[in-house]
């Protein structure tokens, strides 16, 4: 998969292809096709670049409105889903009570705005400002295994391969080769085909 940009670089190495196309890791990290999305070092860099997705989110949303038509809950649920991408590693499993604020299952506290959603990331901001070097290692929001990407797999699973480099030409005559083999192929088939068509006609005569 295409967890991160060094995973963009090996896909491309190691298949000759000029671009490639992800779905799961930019819900939760949008700069994924950046090289300075590589920057991110520690567990407080990754926490304040996670905030920072939702809260541009949110002003995009308040000033172009929800991305789908509508008003009310049906389109902030677009809204919420997108949050809850951003947020998974915090709000998942460490703060619970945000969680289901923001799921909408947490009675008169439940998020319905996009006003209430900004005071919901503020009030998650408050909650780490204060934490050390050592407090932040020891969160379980730190373990890659915590990320939106990685929510179904178990802790143990290796998500990554090593990655054989492999010669872009090289990778190229083996498509060619693949390709000959289904036209091989096909060309058979259509003598079978011709045989059997063949062989009824004579029977009919």
């Amino acid at each position: 998969g295409m967890e991160n940009y060094q995973d963009i670089q090996n896909l491309l190495q190691s298949t000759g292809a000029v671009a490639a196309m992800s779905s799961e890791a930019l819900l939760e990290t949008p700069n994924l096709f950046q090289e300075s999305s590589t920057q991110i070092t520690t567990p407080q860099e990754r926490f304040r670049q996670q905030t920072d997705f939702a809260k541009e989110y949110l002003r995009i949303c308040a000033t172009k409105g929800p991305p789908l038509p509508g008003v009310g809950s049906s389109s902030f649920s677009v809204v919420r889903n997108h949050l809850f991408k951003f947020l998974h590693r915090y709000i998942h499993s460490e703060q619970p009570d945000l969680r289901d604020r923001l799921a909408g299952t947490n009675g008169k506290h439940s998020i319905r705005t996009i006003s209430q959603a900004r005071e919901l990331v503020e009030d998650l901001e408050e909650r780490y400002a204060s934490l050390s070097d050592d407090e932040w290692n020891a969160l379980s929001s730190t373990a890659p295994h915590a990320s939106w990407y990685r929510r179904h797999r178990k802790p143990e699973r290796h998500v990554h391969q090593k990655v054989l480099s492999v010669p872009v030409h090289d990778t190229r005559t083996g498509i060619e080769e693949r390709k000959r083999e289904i036209k091989n192929r096909i060309e058979d088939l259509k003598k079978r085909r011709l045989s059997r068509e063949r062989g009824q006609s004579s029977v009919l005569m």
